[in-house]
C-alpha cells in the first residue's frame, strides 16, 4: 500500500488501520507542499507525524518537491526537484530510498535524474501487477479514486494470492466524502480487513524491490 502527497488525514485516518491490521506501507511526500495544495482538504502531515511513520516501520519515499509535470521542466530543475526532495527528507533524519513519479509522468532525463540521485527505484501511477526480473525504477501500480468498487480491489488482490506478483495500491486523501482522488476511511478500512482476513503478504515498496529482484 503507498500514500501519495503527505496528506494529514493519511495520519490520522490510515495510519490507525494500517497498525492494527499489521500493514508496512509506504508514504510518498512532497518535501515543500505548494500552497494550492496546502489549501486542500485537512492540510498536509507534520514532520513529526511523518517521522512517527517512519519510527513505526513504514517506509518514507520521495514525491518530487512541489509536484510538478517533470517530463515538462528543464534539465535543472528535474535535478531540484528529484535530488532536492531526498535531500530534504533526508535532513530531517529520515532514511529516503524511493522516489514516485509525480502524476505519473517521466522521460529518459527524469529516469536519468531518478538513478542519479541515488533511489533503489521509482513507482509509476498505473498499469498492473509487477513480477520477477520487474522494472524497478517503473514500478506499475493501480490507483484508487473515489469511484473505485470494492469488488474491483478485492479481484486485484486475489489476482496477486498464491501467485508470484506484486500489486501496488496508491491512495491519496483518506476523508469522507472524498475528492476525485480520495478513498472513503470506511472504504480504507475494508481493504485492509480483507488483506488480513485472506493472510495477504504486505511489503514497503523498498522491501518489494529486494525481494522481488
Amino acid at each position: 500500500l503507498t500514500f501519495d502527497d503527505g496528506w494529514k488525514n493519511q495520519y490520522s485516518r490510515a495510519f490507525p488501520v494500517l497498525e492494527r491490521n499489521n500493514i508496512k506501507a509506504t508514504f510518498y511526500i512532497i518535501s515543500k507542499m505548494p500552497e494550492y495544495m496546502l489549501k486542500e482538504g485537512e492540510g498536509r502531515m507534520s514532520d513529526l507525524e511523518i517521522k512517527d511513520l517512519a519510527h513505526h516501520g513504514h517506509e518514507i519515499g520521495a514525491h518530487s518537491r512541489t509536484h510538478p509535470h517533470l517530463h515538462r521542466c528543464f534539465p535543472w530543475k528535474i535535478k531540484k526537484e528529484v535530488l532536492g526532495s531526498k535531500k530534504d527528507l533526508e535532513s530531517k533524519g529520515l532514511l529516503i530510498d524511493t522516489f514516485c513519479f509525480p502524476y505519473g509522468e517521466r522521460n529518459w532525463y527524469v529516469d536519468r535524474a531518478v538513478k542519479q540521485a541515488g533511489f533503489s527505484g521509482a513507482r509509476l501511477a498505473e498499469g498492473g501487477h509487477n513480477t520477477k526480473g520487474l522494472k524497478r525504477f517503473a514500478l506499475e501500480a493501480r490507483c484508487l479514486r473515489n469511484f473505485t468498487s470494492i469488488e474491483e480491489v478485492y479481484l486485484w488482490i486475489d489476482e496477486s494470492k498464491g501467485k508470484d506478483k506484486w500489486l501496488i495500491l496508491v491512495f491519496h486523501q483518506i476523508e469522507p466524502n472524498p475528492p476525485s482522488w480520495g478513498t472513503d476511511p470506511t472504504f480504507f478500512n475494508s481493504i485492509c480487513d480483507y488483506i488480513k482476513r485472506n493472510q495477504i503478504e504486505t511489503t514497503t515498496v523498498s522491501d518489494g524491490i529486494k525481494k522481488f529482484l
